[in-house]
């Protein structure tokens, strides 16, 4: 009988975008105690040209954002070049099953609404690493 060890979780590059600052800069640090590396923008136009040069393995996108919802980001952070299978995370204030339907349309795997259980996004991260981990 063979006890194989659980596949170690690899640590992650994860993008956080939120118009609102306090939100982004706290989650973004509680990101990094999980032991990822995280990067933060607080609007569409900055997120691209971080993940230009970041290329994260995920993005956790609100979708609320003035000028480029998270929607639209969504579409144009899977358009550069290998990102895309970027995988995408709604955070948002919208609970509404239209805005729902529309991140699905826009390529979101995974919706949480504000305010999302930390322990939640904790272990969405790590079971996300542990397949990183598994497909190295």
């Amino acid at each position: 009988m063979s006890s194989a060890a659980p596949t170690a979780a690899a640590p992650l590059r994860v993008l956080v975008v939120d118009d609102n600052a306090a939100f982004a800069d706290s989650f973004s640090r509680l990101v990094g105690r999980w032991g990822h590396d995280c990067q933060r923008a607080y609007d569409g136009p900055a997120a691209l040209a971080a993940a230009e040069h970041f290329r994260p393995d995920l993005a956790v996108l609100d979708i609320g954002m003035p000028g480029m919802d998270g929607c639209e980001l969504a579409r144009r952070l899977r358009q550069l070049p290998g990102l895309e299978c970027l995988v995408l995370i709604a955070v948002t204030g919208y609970s509404d099953e239209a805005h729902r339907r529309q991140c699905d349309r826009a390529g979101f795997a995974f919706y949480f609404v504000k305010p999302a259980d930390p322990a939640d996004l904790e272990s969405l991260l790590d079971v996300l690493g542990r397949e990183k981990a598994g497909a190295a």
